[in-house]
């Protein structure tokens, strides 16, 4: 008997849920609102002899949009340490700006520098921390001896408060990362586990199985249709085995750890080709397949196999999803890729049929999780999907139709 196969690489994970799972987007936008709030008090209703209303209305109306033109900005932009800097100078000089327009440099609003500091907490580095401290203490140390005319000592304070605030926000954020990255660790490994325990129960179990199918379909041979009842039975427990041993493929699907055949591929014709080994199955569940493909894309590095049993999987899902018949879209696209040279190909998924429960929609990429375990579902076909696509540092994400019905997106690096 051959020995049972080990896991060395990590399989597909769920996410470790924490302080640093809330995206580096949304918290980007959360924290300038404060800032934009404050310049807006400063500019609205704090008296200039400089700024007519017009004017500090035409600021304050640059600062939103600048926070609402984040809104738009791709979720990558976010992971470059480089967008930080451009955004964190605007930030300094804006909300400086406005103090020394409406003469409040002296005043305690210094200490909404204290928010910009804490953005750069996102950062990978406690160093970028202090860099945006050094900054922000040289532009308000300028500003405030230049325009103001305090003589209390006790200013001076203000300098190494802002640096020990930066210290302490860039370690805090460096030990809660690493407290993700051990966790995640551990979750890792608590996934490989069961992994290991997954082939090596599929490897004891399916020679049985092959065992117990030849012995009923030699039974099924043998009795034919001499007794009506047994050939019923018979034909029942070949299909219960067929069922087990489906559940034993999938096991071993999702401990797979093969070396991948990557080469460079057409997505679409990757795609034609799944969509041509599911065609009967299209046309017996009345399901129609709208295809809008994208033409001159860039080839993709991927093991073609491994990537057309990713579609089959998801237009089966498709399928399933929508008993009664219905349609399928299933398209692919181009789209500017943040950070990287080239574009990112784009491959959307999309069905008319039910909706994934809000609840369940962090769930349905975990192991072994289904909602159809009454009618033969195993909960392992969309983790071997992510399994698959994070051996080829792919992206999927799966959410409802606003119109019912699920969408899933695949992205595919340069």
């Amino acid at each position: 008997m051959d020995k049972a196969p080990t896991l060395e690489t990590p399989v597909a994970l769920p996410r470790v849920q924490g302080m640093f799972d809330v995206s580096r987007k949304s918290t980007v936008i959360g924290l300038r609102w404060p800032v934009v709030i404050v310049c807006a008090y400063l500019l609205l209703y704090s008296p200039s002899p400089w700024l007519s209303p017009t004017t500090s209305h035409f600021l304050l109306l640059l600062y939103v949009l600048s926070n609402a033109v984040l809104h738009r900005l791709d979720e990558r932009l976010f992971d470059a340490p480089l967008f930080y800097i451009p955004l964190v100078m605007f930030d300094t000089l804006f909300l400086t700006t406005s103090m020394i327009l409406t003469q409040r440099v002296g005043t305690d609003f210094y200490l909404t520098y204290f928010l910009i500091i804490i953005l750069c907490s996102l950062w990978q580095d406690l160093r970028w921390s202090i860099l945006a401290a050094v900054f922000v203490s040289i532009v308000y140390g300028y500003v405030l001896f230049r325009t103001t005319e305090i003589y209390d000592w006790s200013i001076y304070i203000r300098f190494p408060f802002l640096f020990v605030t930066s210290l302490f926000y860039g370690y805090f954020a460096q030990m809660a990362r690493n407290g993700k990255v051990i966790k995640e660790q551990a979750e890792i490994e608590r996934w490989k586990t069961v992994a290991n325990l997954s082939a090596g129960v599929a490897h004891e179990v399916k020679n049985p199985l092959a065992i117990l199918l030849q012995g009923v379909e030699y039974l099924a041979n043998k009795t034919g249709q001499q007794d009506p009842d047994v050939s019923l039975v018979v034909k029942e427990m070949e299909e219960a085995i067929r069922r087990a041993n489906s559940v034993i493929r999938g096991m071993m699907d999702f401990a797979s750890i093969a070396q991948l055949n990557i080469m460079a591929e057409d997505l679409t014709v990757v795609i034609e080709r799944s969509l041509l080994l599911l065609k009967n199955q299209f046309d017996r569940s009345h399901v129609e397949v709208i295809k809008e493909l994208g033409t001159d894309l860039p080839q993709v590095q991927v093991d073609r196999t491994r990537l057309e049993q990713v579609f089959i999987n998801l237009f089966m899902n498709a399928v399933e999803a929508q008993p009664g018949g219905g349609r399928i879209w299933v398209r692919t696209y181009g789209e500017d890729a943040a950070g990287r040279d080239g574009i990112a190909i784009i491959a959307e998924v999309e069905n008319e049929g039910k909706s994934i429960a809000e609840e369940h929609l962090s769930q349905v990429f975990l192991p072994f999780f289904t909602t159809k375990r009454n009618i033969g579902g195993t909960g392992l076909g969309l983790s071997i999907v992510k399994n698959i696509l994070d051996m080829h540092n792919a992206r999927i994400r799966i959410g409802n139709r606003k119109d019912g019905g699920v969408i899933v997106t695949l992205q595919f690096n340069p």
